[in-house]
């Protein structure tokens, strides 16, 4: 009897040390799949190192991960996490397909995720959003990538306060039929194509964003129904504000100031109304090729060195209500019918003394 309760209490404590290790072994790999260590007294969970983020939550990355060999340094499949990258660097080294954080995929929806406060270099994608819905990006940097932000197929996706910079294509990129995308108080500078970048979308909203030293500043893309209101499009190489194909959109109470062109429509935009916009020391300040039944309203245009208002092959546009100051010409219309100008020949786009601040 005693040899059989030596053996119980035996077997007992095999089951007991047998489950402890299964716990322990669980527990490490599921800190692997989260992002690391168990959250300090109930704080969000750390991170230091390249890691998937699969359970909602709260992270924080505890050190800069320099130079990574790897596909993806973060990636985030989970709804409902925060990410705090606490100003530290999540550095690549520039490979082929390669991303810093990567939000969301292809197969499914990813909803609310928040990502801010780091720095994202050296990958193909710094940061990518893709098929997330209120996800949001604030306070962060994206330099030296192919692509500094890429959303794509996202759903009131907002992203405020980041700057995305020298990056090789574009620097924020807006694509795959995103909607009701926010971007707010960003900068896009020193992109080799594109500062701002929005392809096959609508519904979105840009507002107050420097695009600067860009080929062109901000570019829409065959995108319909967008507001760009108080942006800054400066010192771009070729265009400021630059839309392809793109119709319905406001394009109202913008700076802009460029190599060539302020504001270019080109490619069938129709629809779309100019208004408001401060343009100022552009080789041409408003451009129209092959773009019909657009409105251009209100915009105070100087120092261009050709044209004020140039018009090729674009039909049944109106200009009306500009104000022109110490431009090579005013407004010049060649192979375009029907165009609309109140108030005779200079319309009621009048020349003003002295310059247009």
């Amino acid at each position: 009897m005693a040899l059989r309760d030596v053996g119980t209490s035996a077997l007992r404590v095999g089951v007991i040390v047998a489950v402890l290790v299964v716990v322990v072994v669980a527990g490490a790999f599921a800190g692997l799949q989260m992002g690391g260590p168990p959250p300090r007294d109930g704080g969000p969970t750390p991170i230091d190192s390249c890691t998937v983020i699969s359970n909602s939550g709260a992270y924080e990355l505890t050190q800069n991960l320099e130079n990574r060999n790897t596909g993806t340094c973060i990636r985030i499949t989970a709804s409902n996490v925060t990410f705090d990258g606490n100003s530290h660097r999540i550095d690549g080294i520039g490979s082929f397909g390669s991303g810093g954080v990567i939000v969301g995929s292809l197969d499914s929806r990813t909803e609310n995720v928040s990502v801010s406060n780091t720095t994202v270099t050296d990958w193909d994608d710094g940061v990518r959003y893709l098929n997330v819905t209120r996800g949001r990006l604030a306070n962060a940097t994206s330099a030296n990538n192919r692509v500094g932000l890429a959303v794509l197929n996202g759903s009131g996706v907002t992203v405020s306060n980041t700057t995305a910079a020298a990056n090789t294509v574009y620097g924020i990129s807006v694509t795959r039929d995103s909607r009701r995308t926010l971007l707010v108080d960003n900068t896009a500078r020193a992109n080799t194509l594109f500062g701002i970048h929005m392809v096959g979308t609508g519904g979105n909203t840009l507002r107050g964003n420097r695009a600067v030293a860009n080929e062109y500043g901000i570019a829409l893309i065959d995108a319909d129904r967008n507001d760009l209101v108080r942006n800054n499009a400066s010192l771009n190489r070729i265009a400021g504000i630059w839309l392809s194909a793109s119709d319905r959109n406001e394009v109202i109470d913008n700076y802009v100031s460029n190599r060539f062109y302020g504001i270019y429509l080109a490619d069938r935009s129709t629809r779309n109304r100019l208004a408001s916009n401060r343009v100022v020391s552009n080789a041409v300040g408003v451009r129209l090729v092959e773009s019909q039944r657009n409105l251009i309203e209100r915009n105070r245009i100087a120092r261009s060195r050709a044209e004020a208002i140039l018009l090729l092959s674009s039909d049944n546009n109106r200009i009306a209500g500009n104000q022109l100051a110490n431009n090579g010409r005013r407004v010049a219309i060649r192979e375009s019918t029907n165009v609309t100008r109140p108030g005779g020949e200079n319309g009621s786009s009048r020349t003003v003394a002295g310059s247009i601040p």
